[in-house]
């Protein structure tokens, strides 16, 4: 028995819709593809990012480390300091005048201040640690400021009276000979370059020579032909 074509044939809206179904599936694969490649490229973003991260987070984490084997004092003399280890200054480096934020390593520093010399310059200011917590760390209490911030305020008209009794007790002491020395051309250095207020000097000077200059047989004023042999600039 003979077929009929009719019954082979697939009817003409049928195949458009077969069309349709097969160009929307290729468009949804499309943009499912659009979406995966975006996806991969915030993939690689946040990737460099977080491996930029650990780079700087590893580095800085190393910079820490070398800067917690130091410490940064200042020197406040105006003159060049010398810190030795050990007791005949076998070992041994020189801070500059008024040199700033010089970094040391902390062992250098710990064994240092065993000796009594040494430990003096931070007691009285003369070195300071640019981080306080190193007084404590070392067990060291710090009697005096020697900035020159600080001076030049002791020094002013209005605390003159103050200064005057608390220097006279310090000076007491039987260790006070480098805080005596010392800021006596503190003073001095702050004198000679003008920096106490001209209609004050008379009384500052009297003041100075008071407590410098009682038990000799010169006056302030003769010490500053010493100057540049204290300040390392007599060449």
């Amino acid at each position: 028995m003979a077929t009929s074509n009719k019954d082979n044939k697939v009817s003409v809206p049928e195949k458009n819709n077969s069309e349709k179904e097969i160009q929307e599936l290729k468009d949804m694969m499309k943009a499912k593809e659009a979406e995966n490649e975006e996806l991969r490229n915030m993939i690689k973003e946040l990737s460099s990012i977080v491996k930029a991260t650990s780079t700087n987070t590893t580095s800085t984490q190393k910079d820490e480390q070398y800067d917690e084997e130091l410490v940064y004092i200042n020197n406040n003399s105006i003159g060049s300091q010398v810190i030795t280890i050990d007791r005949l200054g076998n070992t041994s480096l020189k801070i500059l005048p008024n040199e700033k934020n010089r970094p040391l390593e902390k062992e250098f520093v710990r064994q240092a201040i065993q000796i009594n010399k040494v430990r003096r310059l931070f007691e009285y200011g003369i070195l300071e640690f640019c981080d306080p917590k190193f007084y404590k760390i070392y067990g060291i209490e710090k009697k005096f400021d020697m900035s020159e911030e600080n001076v030049l305020k002791m020094f002013s008209k209005d605390n003159l009276s103050s200064t005057t009794l608390k220097l006279t007790e310090l000076l007491k002491r039987p260790d006070s000979s480098a805080l005596e020395h010392e800021l006596a051309y503190k003073t001095l250095d702050l004198y000679d370059r003008n920096q106490f207020p001209k209609s004050d000097i008379d009384t500052i000077t009297l003041t100075l020579n008071k407590i410098f200059c009682s038990k000799v047989n010169y006056n302030f004023e003769d010490l500053r032909a010493n100057l540049p042999y204290k300040r390392g600039d007599y060449r």
